[in-house]
């Protein structure tokens, strides 16, 4: 194998083990947003914008980050051009 497939292999298995904790990320997610629930219970109308804007930055962010995971990891698996 040439060092740049290699390389390739290397990325991917790292992508693969990235995708692998999506699913425990999107558990804790869900733990946060019920926490901001139970906090927003106690938390003035103010203090609940922050948290319903903190979380939602938040959820944002994790959905962009994991489609970009599903992106890359299918990029990777496309066949390389063969150099001549």
């Amino acid at each position: 194998m040439t060092g740049e497939k290699v390389e390739l292999l290397q990325r991917l298995e790292s992508c693969k083990t990235i995708k692998a904790n999506v699913e425990p990320g999107k558990r804790k997610l869900e733990t946060v947003k019920q926490l901001a629930t139970q906090v927003g219970q106690t938390t003035t109308k103010k203090g609940n914008a922050m948290i319903k804007k903190d979380i939602d930055e938040l959820e944002a962010a994790f959905n962009e980050h994991s489609e970009h995971i599903s992106e890359y990891l299918y990029l990777m698996t496309l066949p390389l051009p063969r150099s001549r």
